[in-house]
């Protein structure tokens, strides 16, 4: 296209006639920059603005969890599933260690599968929200 008038498909601007002019490269002729910017906009798009150590997160988390911020004489209850309507397996107070086997939303609301730390079983679901991370 060197000697034309007409647009490059690189640069929208017309190439003057011998004018030596490095074609500009549009954004998506820069493929090393795709996945960078797309990791960026996966993670602003998806992470809460919460404390880290809260149960916010659908994959991962820490190994182990803590039970926090029950109000005093409560105690968290443990369901057969990831939902209030379910029995209840058992109870935790605060300060309760648990492991974790994920997370799940439902009915807008986080549910943790979990199993007490010692003796594991009964795993059951509890609310997330009440859930820290905890030292293994």
């Amino acid at each position: 296209m060197a000697g034309s008038s007409q647009p490059s498909p690189w640069c929208p601007m017309p190439i003057e006639a011998g004018t030596p002019q490095a074609p500009a490269r549009p954004f998506h002729r820069r493929p090393h920059l795709v996945p960078a910017l797309s990791l960026v906009f996966a993670l602003g798009a998806t992470l809460p603005a919460t404390a880290s150590d809260f149960a916010d997160g659908l994959m991962g988390g820490p190994d182990v969890w803590e039970v926090r911020g029950l109000e005093p004489g409560h105690e968290l209850e443990l369901h057969a599933g990831p939902s209030s309507r379910d029995s209840v397996l058992a109870r935790f107070a605060n300060g309760a260690r648990l492991t974790n086997m994920g997370c799940a939303m439902k009915d807008d609301e986080r549910w943790c599968q979990v199993a007490p730390r010692e003796g594991g079983k009964p795993t059951g679901w509890v609310q997330g929200r009440f859930l820290r991370e905890g030292a293994p």
